[in-house]
């Protein structure tokens, strides 16, 4: 035998409520990105493990894996972006007006930065030249 209480005038019952959250689209996005996120991340960390076993040089290795934990964090980055892509309309063009300023106001240190790298990793110079 079931009892049921009167419910009070203006409460929601606790199925209502649950019904609401499990049919809302934004918590469906939440429970994909998140789904995603874990999937992306877990092959992420499998792929690390594995290199050790594929490279054997040290330093190789390491860049390997930085590699690889570098682009498992921009796939989970890109994965959220396409499933929230629509709320995302206004943030782009800000985002681009932004990146304009700063980029207009950091043009030496820019400049500067690209120089390092061609330097660095171009392979121009080795140590002991002259320049």
């Amino acid at each position: 035998m079931i009892v049921r209480h009167p419910n009070p005038a203006g409460s929601v019952p606790v199925e209502e409520t649950i019904k609401g959250l499990l049919f809302n689209p934004a918590v469906g996005r939440i429970v994909a990105a998140v789904v995603v996120v874990l999937l992306v991340l877990t092959l992420s960390r499998l792929l690390q493990r594995s290199i050790g076993r594929v490279v054997k040089d040290v330093d190789a290795r390491y860049r390997a894996r930085k590699f690889v934990n570098f682009i498992g964090y921009f796939v989970a980055f890109l994965a959220i972006t396409v499933v929230f892509s629509d709320k995302l309309g206004g943030l782009t063009v800000a985002f681009g007006v932004a990146g304009a300023g700063i980029a207009f106001a950091l043009q030496e240190v820019i400049a500067s930065v690209a120089g390092w790298a061609a330097i660095s990793l171009g392979g121009f110079y080795s140590t002991g030249d002259r320049v």
